[in-house]
């Protein structure tokens, strides 16, 4: 809470306010009303103060243990066993007090906590109870100081010099919170490596030295500067091996250079930056501009401000740059006493009289008396600090602003003048005084200052004419991805990692830098599957807050007294929560909620939406909720996950709204059963919404938990049930062609043949190998999985089993080009076909056999010469799925149609059908579909009119087909492609298209395609032997397959061949018997070209 008159923060257990003695209002208990401090009884519900609710009460924020990232040191008084056999007990008890008492003195100005002290040593803690943005930062301080002031101690021991300590430093997850011991020596316990190499680290340390492992260091960046060192006797770690000496804090006057490792492009803030150049210019013309630059921590303000120092450039002398520091917030003037010790140039240890002599110089045109006052506010005696010695505090203070204030003016009477004035929010009392007089004073001046500050300072002189205050918000989408590849450097991140990552984010640009740095780091050090991209839940989770933000978040918790368990328990609901959810879990009276959350509110942990009881909240960033989450030990989020997944199935008992929310909280609380159960009915929701990719998730969400459950027969038949409508899942949204595919069905294979359940087979080999090795062309494995089909129908005498083996067999035909066989094969699959038990409503298939079959059909009767018949095949297959209701197979249907269109060399009916598909793909989305469905239609534009875009698109579609080992159809799209691409006049590229369409043949055992291809191949040589070969090459292997339509189209271009030599006899006795073989088709394309050519020829 907070007093009511002076506003500081309270204890919640504080009578009076310690700042300024207030007596505080009191909290009742039962009801949570706020009673006047005088008051004995609750003015609302009459319960006497101090009475307990039957309500649990929301414990103080560190009451419980907790995970969280701490900076522990160790701290040991070298020599202190010789002390001890060279001094009296008494005088040794003196000595160590002393010592105690120093240390605890520093330790605290830095805000840490001493745990334990050991003796002759100090365990100690930094980031517990109370987290802070610089913990690593005040540990590394309070050390040095530490070792410098035990060097300087007078004791019984000696003299300055005899005592020194060594400090050991490390930072990392620890759980912390336990109570252990009893009375005087009870404390909280820290559980975790770090204590154990913090003093690992101070043994190895030498006498007066502060030694830091790899954690800590990359938590303070270049703020220290460093000496490495060798530590034998902890060898075998990679982080200790990296430990440095700290030696001093560095001379690298800003925080965010020292903090920030390199530069990236300044992005995003073009507009942001135009307004400090426009003020520029005027400044620059002599009226003075400030501009306030408010956001919050790693918004951008310290790179915006750089960015602003680059362009000004040498346009300006040199900026003032003035930098508030946290760990220097009681020090006067501070940021100016930094800002002139670095302009004049001063060295560490360097004697009083240098330091004057460079001061002199650097103030050279200021009176004597402006030098002495400056030089007094640096402790540099000078000849004139007598002078200064009567002079009353708050006249002195007077003397020294105005001095500032003048060299303020001297320098911007040379040239125009940047002055910098960073994190206003840490600035001491007295150079916020003189920022006051400052901004008067340089109205008239060719001065542009600019302030950074945090969102909670709002200055009584930002309301000046003169002043310009500029809030920074977070990036557009558009700007953090591009900074997130920036940050990548060139290295792959998934659209969907991205677009998550900024979701987390919230667009903060320190935020997205750090977690695109964490996802990297955890891409390097876990590279997983290499056949599937790493998903962004597994990139990204609550856990992973990265380590740089961890403190700056949990110290914003941690001032909240009431409100931080009621942060932790939203977190645990998710983004968003209600105020009727946090009430139930919490079961806390109204009055009290309202206040615990009210603190959220002020705080900025969360926004909230209407009023108690119907409000809803939500967390302003969600790393804030993934710290808060990330808190809690594992134990107590399961018992929150479990409250709230009972909550949520009470509510929703009917028909649940979110299946996947509670499935997600039940799993998260280890109810597998429970979890697994609603994950399903979460995938069933997801079906009848065509969610594709948020059904594939929800299955194997319900996977993850299958592996929870004991080991049984009945976990393995869930698990198979699992699989199957995964894979079916998978081929709609990764493709037939996925690895995923396959891996999903072949362990359904392993579970049927493990489980016995050989009448789901047919299930496991509609996916296997009706989709996956189909899809990349295997003909010779189909060959193999056919037989195992067989052995099922022999096993089971299942109809359905022999229609799975029919296609099967078929598929194999086809490729391997026995077009007769496969249309024999084909035609009894139709004949067999029952929709009520082969529909795709039956289960056994993914899509619909009858309209599969149909259209391939349909393709191999128009090879086989007979295109119109094949034209009714597809046809009544694309017809025959329309009644079905079943959006998957009518786009296989069509899609199938459409290159029974293209062999037709049909444009106008393919560009019919790749609308319909076009039209059907806006409502149901599948993998192939999209890809497919935009390849038909640049074919049938380009086949109509040639048009550079469109012939472009179909070849960068065909790259990516053949990227992903989509082969079964690839030869043929390739050779439509080529060609195009030859009548375009390119040959070049229709024969690279031909070859790699020769190469897919080799590869696979498919043939079904090799005639088409060796006729392109002679049509696109300049040799006319080898085209007349070629060709030879083609009709021989055409009439061996019985495809007819290939073996005309290659007679023609024979006959012109022959022709063009002369020989028009020739000619005619290749072409005219293949002409007429034909009963059909008389209007094609192909049959007209023959028709023309004959007559040509007689």
């Amino acid at each position: 809470m907070r007093c009511p008159h002076c506003g500081a923060a309270v204890g919640g257990d504080r009578k009076f306010c310690g700042d300024c003695g207030t007596a505080l209002p009191w909290p009742c208990n039962a009801c949570g009303s706020e009673n006047p401090a005088d008051k004995r009884f609750c003015g609302d519900c009459g319960a006497a103060r101090g009475a307990v609710s039957d309500a649990p009460a929301v414990p103080a924020a560190a009451s419980m243990p907790e995970r969280r990232l701490m900076t522990v040191m160790f701290i040991d008084l070298v020599g202190s066993t010789a002390l001890g056999e060279r001094l009296d007990p008494e005088d040794l008890r003196k000595v160590i007090t002393d010592f105690h008492d120093l240390t605890s003195g520093l330790i605290t100005s830095f805000n840490g906590f001493v745990a334990r002290y050991m003796g002759d040593g100090a365990l100690v803690y930094f980031g517990y109870p109370q987290a802070h943005e610089t913990d690593a930062e005040r540990a590394v301080r309070a050390g040095l100081a530490i070792v410098d002031a035990v060097s300087r101690l007078n004791t019984l021991a000696g003299p300055p010099g005899t005592l020194s300590v060594r400090v050991g430093i490390d930072s990392g997850l620890v759980v912390v919170g336990d109570q252990i011991g009893f009375g005087s020596s009870r404390e909280a316990a820290v559980v975790g490596d770090v204590p154990n190499l913090a003093a690992r680290l101070q043994t190895a340390a030498d006498p007066g030295a502060v030694v830091i492992s790899e954690a800590t260091r990359l938590l303070v960046g270049n703020l220290f500067e460093y000496r490495a060192v060798e530590l034998h006797n902890l060898k075998g770690r990679r982080d200790v091996e990296r430990a440095r000496v700290v030696l001093r804090e560095s001379a690298i006057e800003s925080r965010y250079e020292a903090l920030r490792s390199g530069h990236l492009p300044l992005v995003g803030r073009i507009e942001e930056l135009d307004l400090l150049l426009r003020r520029w210019d005027q400044a620059k013309a002599g009226e003075g501009r400030v501009i306030l630059l408010s956001g919050e921590a790693g918004i951008g303000k310290s790179r915006l401000i750089a960015a602003l120092e680059q362009r000004v450039g040498t346009l300006a002398g040199p900026p003032l740059h003035y930098i508030c520091s946290p760990h220097h917030l009681d020090t006067p003037l501070y940021p100016v006493i930094r800002q002139i010790e670095r302009s004049a140039g001063f060295q560490r240890g360097e004697p009083p009289p240098s330091k004057w002599t460079k001061l002199a110089n650097s103030f050279a045109g200021a009176s004597p008396e402006d030098q002495a006052v400056l030089a007094d506010l640096l402790s540099v005696p000078c000849p004139a600090s007598d002078g200064l010695k009567d002079v009353p505090p708050q006249r002195r203070k007077a003397m020294t602003f105005a001095a500032i204030i003048r060299h303020i003016d001297d320098v911007a009477a040379q040239l125009p003048l940047l002055c910098l004035l960073e994190d206003m929010h840490w600035a001491d009392p007295t150079t916020a005084e003189l920022i006051d007089l400052l901004i008067e004073s340089i109205k008239q001046l060719p001065v542009l200052l600019v302030v950074t500050a945090r969102p909670e300072i709002r200055p009584a002189w930002a309301a000046r004419p003169h002043v310009t205050v500029q809030p920074l918000s977070g990036l557009d989408n558009r700007h953090a991805a591009a900074l997130i590849k920036q940050v990548a450097g060139g290295r792959d991140l998934p659209s969907d990692v991205i677009d998550r990552i900024i979701a987390h984010a919230d667009c903060v640009p320190l935020f997205i830098e750090e977690l695109t740095n964490t996802v990297l780091q955890k891409k390097r050090a876990d590279p997983g599957n290499n056949t599937e991209p790493s998903s962004p839940q597994s990139l990204l989770s609550a856990d992973m807050v990265p380590r740089s933000l961890h403190s700056s978040l949990m110290a914003r918790l941690d001032q909240l007294p009431t409100g931080k368990e009621v942060a932790q328990i939203g977190a645990v609901i998710g983004r968003e929560f209600s105020f009727e959810m946090m009430q139930a879990l919490t079961r806390l009276p109204a009055r009290r909620l309202e206040l615990a959350l009210a603190e959220l509110l002020q705080a900025g942990i969360i926004v909230s939406y209407g009023t108690s009881p119907s409000a809803t909240y939500t967390f302003k960033h969600a790393l804030v909720q993934d710290a808060a989450y990330a808190s809690l030990l594992r134990e107590r989020r399961r018992a929150i996950h479990l409250r709230i997944a009972e909550e949520l199935e009470q509510d929703q008992a009917e028909e649940p709204a979110e299946p996947h929310l509670i499935a997600w909280h039940f799993a998260e609380a280890g109810a597998a059963d429970k979890s697994i159960h609603y994950y399903r009915q979460a995938a069933i929701r997801a079906t009848g919404r065509s969610a594709l990719a948020e059904m594939v998730s929800h299955l194997r969400n319900a996977l993850a938990q299958i592996a929870q459950l004991p080991e049984s027969p009945d976990r393995y038949r869930q698990e198979l049930n699992l699989q199957l409508k995964l894979g079916s899942a998978l081929i709609d949204h990764r493709g037939s062609g996925s690895e995923e595919v396959r891996a999903t069905f072949e362990r359904a294979r392993e579970l049927c043949l493990a489980l016995d359940e050989v009448n789901l087979l047919p299930r496991v080999y509609d996916g296997l190998v009706l989709n996956y090795h189909f899809t990349h062309s295997e003909p010779q494995k189909i060959v193999r999985y056919t037989g195992e089909i067989i052995n099922v129908c022999e096993r089971t005498n299942d109809a359905q089993a022999l229609l799975m083996a029919r296609r099967a067999g078929a598929l194999a035909n086809l490729l391997l080009g026995r077009f007769e066989a496969a249309r024999e094969d084909m035609q009894r699959i139709v004949d067999m076909y029952q929709l009520d038990r082969d529909g795709p409503h039956a289960g056994m298939s993914t899509r619909d056999p009858k309209v599969s079959t149909c259209t391939l059909l349909g393709i191999c009767l128009t090879i086989l010469g007979f295109p119109d018949t094949g034209a009714a095949a597809s046809l009544a297959g694309v017809d025959h799925a329309k009644t079905l209701n079943h959006p998957i197979s009518l786009n296989l249907g069509l899609r199938r149609a459409c290159v029974q269109g293209m062999l037709l060399r049909d444009s106008g009916r393919v560009l019919t059908l790749s609308q319909e598909l076009a039209t059907l793909r806006e409502a149901y989305e599948t993998y192939k579909g999209s890809w497919e469905g935009t390849l038909f239609h640049d074919w049938a534009q380009n086949h109509e009119r040639p048009v550079a875009a469109h012939l472009e698109g179909m070849l960068a579609l065909l790259r990516r087909l053949d990227g992903t080992k989509n082969w079964a159809l690839l030869p043929f799209y390739m050779t439509c492609a080529a060609e195009l691409k030859g009548l375009s006049g390119d040959a070049a590229s229709a024969t690279a298209l031909l070859q790699r369409a020769s190469e897919l043949s080799s590869a696979t055992g498919s043939q079904w395609c090799d005639a088409e291809i060796l006729r392109l191949k002679g049509c696109f040589t300049p040799d006319r032997d080898e085209a007349s070969r070629l060709f030879r090459a083609s009709l021989k292997t055409a009439r061996e397959q019985g495809a007819r339509l290939w073996e005309l189209r290659t007679a023609v271009n024979l006959a012109e061949l022959l022709r063009d030599q002369g020989d028009c006899a020739g000619a005619r006795d290749v072409l005219k018997p293949s002409y007429d073989w034909f009963i059909e088709g008389w209007s094609t394309e192909d049959l007209t070209t023959a028709r023309s050519l004959l007559k040509e020829l007689e």
